[in-house]
């Protein structure tokens, strides 16, 4: 078992940033063109720099190179979901980079080569890869994070301990899927455990002790990689009570 502890550098709960961007970037071009009034339209186009903008910042590209990527988004998420589809049963994450080389990728488990069908459409674009060497599949990584906190019957728990649950769960904000690392994210709070009327600050050193303390706790519990991390300042999910099937709170999304 290949467990992992490392506080990430990003900030908890990443989403899709720039495929949000291209959504509402579209959206008020649609709206643009059903109320065509020179004040929507200069907002749409405002909007529009807004976001090339902050991308080129955020990666260091040339405004052109920004808008390309932006609009290139939609189309790379298409063209990955039809290599999902054909890798389904090997299928470990997928996923676009953004810092350095613009390419979306398909991740799967194992080493054998993907099937025809999908090199050959990722052979038909230069920015698809199609990546393999993962040790766990998607599937695999789910069934663990939906049982981890499950108190009868759990999925790929190697120990049934409900008083190592019973300590770790109410420090717990969230569980997602890095499919970039292949691996189990448990972003926890400690200020969640001290008794009173209200949070405690937690300092960085408090935080990286617990950080320790809960995945040593958790090595008998989870089958595969997991990572704690920092998860303060996060709501826990309404329907987070203790292993739902819906624990999954943000979905398995990743972007670098």
């Amino acid at each position: 078992m290949s467990n992992t502890n490392t506080t990430s550098p990003r900030p908890p709960m990443r989403r899709l940033p720039w495929l949000a961007v291209a959504a509402i970037a579209g959206m008020l071009a649609i709206a643009s063109s059903t109320t065509p009034t020179a004040g929507a339209e200069a907002a749409d186009e405002e909007s529009v720099d807004i976001a090339v903008v902050s991308y080129a910042s955020d990666y260091g590209v040339s405004h052109a190179e920004a808008q390309r990527r932006l609009d290139r988004i939609q189309p790379l998420q298409t063209i990955l979901a039809s290599i999902r589809t054909i890798e389904a049963g090997r299928l470990a994450g997928w996923g676009i980079d953004h810092a350095g080389t613009f390419t979306g990728w398909v991740w799967l488990a194992g080493n054998e080569p993907p099937a025809p069908e999908a090199t050959g459409i990722a052979a038909a674009h230069p920015d698809i890869e199609i990546r393999v060497g993962a040790a766990h599949t998607l599937t695999e990584l789910l069934d663990a994070q939906t049982g981890l906190f499950q108190d009868i019957g759990p999925v790929g728990r190697t120990t049934d301990d409900p008083d190592t649950v019973a300590q770790i769960r109410p420090i717990v904000t969230y569980t997602d899927i890095d499919m970039a690392v292949n691996a189990i994210l448990i972003g926890i709070d400690p200020s969640l455990a001290e008794a009173g009327p209200g949070p405690v600050a937690v300092t960085d050193e408090a935080l990286q002790a617990k950080i320790a303390e809960i995945t040593l706790l958790l090595q008998g519990e989870i089958d595969v990689p997991y990572i704690v991390e920092d998860g303060r300042g996060m709501s826990v999910a309404d329907d987070f009570k203790g292993g739902e099937a819906d624990i999954l709170t943000t979905g398995p999304f990743t972007i670098s």
